[in-house]
């Protein structure tokens, strides 16, 4: 598992009532991406060392910048303008 700085590490959980652990990569172990890899969690902003699992993938910053583009909700230029009253 190759990962790059500011590349996201995403954790899939075993249980099911538990959601996905997301952080981002602040520094890498290896000079060639390899683990152990420093990480700040999405959530709480803690950092902490890991070496992923199985249950771990990297999503590539440039991927994850592109998703987050494509979710966000585009407000037309009118509706910023109105404002409520009340």
């Amino acid at each position: 598992m190759r990962a790059e700085r500011g590349d996201w590490l995403i954790i899939e959980r075993a249980s099911v009532d538990q959601a996905p652990r997301k952080g981002v990569i602040l520094d890498v172990g290896t000079p060639d991406g390899l683990p152990p890899f420093l990480v700040r969690w999405g959530g709480n902003g803690y950092t902490s060392l890991v070496v992923p699992g199985p249950d771990a993938r990297i999503v590539k910053r440039a991927a994850a910048s592109r998703q987050r583009r494509r979710t966000q909700r585009r407000v037309p230029r009118w509706w910023r303008r109105l404002t409520v009253r009340g």
